[in-house]
């Protein structure tokens, strides 16, 4: 069984093999120094937490959160559900212990803070309770297939989408291809639709987020994480 130690705390790999974990952390290198690293360097929310929520050890605490958002809900809590709309911290917790009692990774894809988000929820075995493992990044607009290395991809309908939760799934669908650099006539043949259909769909969501043009949109389905640079 590979273990890594933090802070007298044998911790377990979980659903990972021997040798993926060689592949992941070849010999010699200390997994407390990987740990450090992906709690200050990946710009990611880190959080080692029990099956309540309750935060064990992670970057949540003061400003130590490694994300780049002003509006993370991840940050100053002592339970990773203390910032969240009660159905969000529902969804959550009921991922966490599904993927507790199952051994399995669950990658939960929603909006946090209005924007779109990724959460793996890692299962972790230790000596005394079980945790799991959160780490929370920009979706920044991957399309992820429902499996991806074994891992169960959930994009939920709960969460806050902030100025996007007046669209309609399509217009969501019509504003991150703007994002991408769409045009109209791509994203008719995408979505088999009419480009005056297309159109359409572009005005409404430009009365709805005060957008006037094509660059206004794409700036804010970047921002949203709907979509990369």
């Amino acid at each position: 069984m590979t273990t890594i130690a933090m802070n007298n705390t044998e911790i377990d790999s979980g659903t990972h093999s021997e040798g993926a974990l060689s592949r992941m952390v070849p010999s010699g290198i200390d997994p407390a120094s990987i740990w450090a690293a992906l709690l200050l360097d990946t710009q990611c929310c880190v959080n080692l937490a029990e099956i309540d929520g309750t935060i064990r050890y992670g970057s949540s605490g003061a400003d130590r959160c490694g994300c780049a958002s002003e509006k993370c809900p991840f940050k100053g809590i002592e339970n990773v559900t203390d910032n969240l709309p009660d159905e969000q911290a529902a969804k959550l917790l009921s991922c966490m212990r599904r993927a507790s009692e199952n051994n399995t990774t669950i990658v939960l894809v929603w909006f946090l803070a209005g924007i779109r988000s990724r959460t793996s929820i890692r299962p972790i075995e230790t000596d005394s309770s079980p945790l799991v493992l959160l780490t929370t990044r920009s979706a920044k607009g991957a399309y992820l297939s429902e499996e991806s290395d074994g891992e169960e991809v959930i994009h939920s309908l709960v969460g806050d989408a902030g100025p996007l939760a007046s669209l309609t799934p399509r217009e969501t669908q019509v504003l991150e291809m703007i994002g991408r650099g769409y045009s109209t006539a791509k994203i008719a043949k995408t979505l088999d639709r009419s480009t005056k259909t297309v159109e359409w769909h572009r005005a409404s969501i430009g009365n709805k987020l005060n957008a006037s043009n094509r660059v206004e949109l794409a700036r804010i389905a970047i921002a949203a994480g709907l979509t990369a640079l």
